[in-house]
């Protein structure tokens, strides 16, 4: 049996706030604030194990370099509940990141 089908009930319970939470734009204090929210990340994967959680997905349509829409970076949501979410920032060329010690 694969990993992923013997995950506990509440690892997927946290994958799928994470697939809720999804990735949010970031305000970067580097720069003024982005007028325009970026398209959502495509092909978002969630694989969970025993102690961590992999989240790998494609870029938004129209995010190239020269693009309006184009995002400084993502918060990744994770957690629980809507209260107690985490939150990791990632820069806009990430493309998976881990979550572990859960």
């Amino acid at each position: 049996m694969a990993p992923e089908a013997r995950a506990s009930p509440r690892l997927l319970l946290r994958a799928a706030l994470l697939l809720l939470a999804a990735l949010l734009p970031v305000a970067s204090s580097a720069g003024p604030p982005e007028k325009e929210v970026p398209n959502k990340p495509l092909r978002m994967r969630v694989r969970a194990s025993d102690d961590r959680l992999s989240v790998a997905w494609k870029a938004p349509r129209l995010s190239g370099a020269k693009s309006p829409r184009r995002s400084r970076g993502f918060l990744l949501g994770y957690g629980e509940s809507g209260r107690k979410m985490n939150y990791v920032p990632l820069t806009r060329d990430e493309r998976s990141h881990e979550i572990k010690k859960l």
